[in-house]
């Protein structure tokens, strides 16, 4: 895609799943990606996975919550490349709770959803250059109401909310935002969780009315499609979208509803 060679990102929660897609598609479009992940190298190797592929990858260990991490985060990826382009907030706590929840449930989902994320922004703004942009990830749990989803459906509304309050206050920086809302996405973890839970083979799950079928394309997304939607996004072929929530589902969110 255009404008997305040479440029630097930084994506959080890039260890696994989307975010690991993501940081695997703007390095292979000859971007300079940072992985920042609460995870240590240690703990997923992603870093030198993508080196493999002669890629320009860095890896940060950090808690998006933690302003001091992301001050640090933001402070060594300029020292290192003179600048920022994009931004992706990634990183999730996937705390999924009703009404019960209790304070600690909400603080622990609040701290990185929404805290987290106002966090990266606020530091990656000190040193982005004009052009550049900003996605946050949400979800169609922030578009549809679904059984003890509270917490965590909050927060992905108030990632939404917060990326077009942000898309004005930066349009005169030249920085573009918005957000990409996934339907249910295989990502590694997903599936060991979905086989796990419901005694599912990974060749079932597209088929199940419970997953794959609550889409219109009758499956769910690979991880690769979301990455896909994040670059749009980042690149010169959307630098005319700011303040968008661009769903990506396979029409999950028109098939409905949630039973």
């Amino acid at each position: 895609m255009k404008g997305l060679e040479n440029k630097v990102s930084i994506v959080t929660g890039a260890a696994t799943g989307i975010g690991r897609a993501v940081a695997y598609r703007l390095a292979e479009e000859g971007g300079k990606v940072i992985i920042a992940d609460i995870n240590g190298r240690e703990d997923y190797d992603t870093a030198s996975f993508l080196k493999r592929f002669r890629y320009t990858v860095a890896y940060t260990k950090a808690d998006v919550s933690n302003e001091k991490d992301v001050k640090l985060l933001m402070e060594s990826c300029n020292s290192t490349y003179g600048g920022i382009d994009f931004l992706v907030n990634n990183a999730a706590d996937f705390t999924q709770k009703g009404i019960d929840a209790n304070v600690e449930d909400w603080k622990r989902v609040i701290d990185t959803n929404i805290l987290g994320y106002a966090l990266c922004v606020k530091h990656a703004v000190l040193y982005m250059r004009s052009g550049g942009a900003i996605v946050n990830m949400s979800s169609i749990s922030a578009l549809v109401a679904q059984p003890n989803f509270v917490t965590y459906s909050t927060t992905k509304g108030g990632i939404i909310s917060m990326a077009q309050c942000l898309a004005r206050d930066l349009a005169k920086k030249g920085i573009r935002v918005n957000t990409v809302s996934p339907g249910v996405v295989l990502t590694d973890n997903a599936i060991k969780s979905i086989c796990r839970a419901t005694g599912l083979t990974s060749d079932k799950i597209d088929s199940d009315s419970r997953f794959g079928g609550l889409h219109l394309l009758s499956r769910c997304a690979k991880p690769e499609e979301i990455a896909s939607a994040v670059a749009f996004l980042l690149s010169d072929e959307a630098s005319f979208i700011t303040g968008h929530n661009l769903v990506v589902d396979g029409g999950l969110t028109i098939k409905g509803p949630f039973q």
